[in-house]
């Protein structure tokens, strides 16, 4: 999971984009079955996960998409239990609201 981060703190898009789907599918599957600490840790790998892609989606200009995954990210954070994927979550989804020139409803 570490590279996923470290391609999208390097601007590596076209690695994330390529192997989205699956990185996706793998967490989102072991989030289904995991249960416990286990189950932290696999909220955790899927909020991390969804803002590499989401990072890729909004670069691109797909802020529909991108809008989905913010979402996905903050429903993982709330399950992860872990304040910084709760703050990493909040700080994404403000840029969708910027972007958007929601300024209003972003408050």
């Amino acid at each position: 999971m570490s590279s996923v981060v470290e391609w999208r703190l390097g601007a590596q898009y076209a690695r994330i984009a390529k192997r989205a789907a699956v990185l996706l599918d793998d967490v989102l599957c072991a989030l289904h079955h995991s249960v416990g600490a286990d189950r932290l840790t696999a909220a955790n790998l899927l909020a991390a996960t969804a803002r590499s892609v989401d990072a890729v989606a909004f670069k691109y200009g797909q802020h529909d998409l991108s809008a989905r995954l913010v979402e996905l990210m903050r429903w993982a954070a709330a399950q992860s239990e872990n304040p910084l994927a709760h703050a990493a979550a909040a700080y994404v989804r403000t840029e969708t609201f910027f972007v958007a020139s929601a300024h209003s409803a972003g408050l």
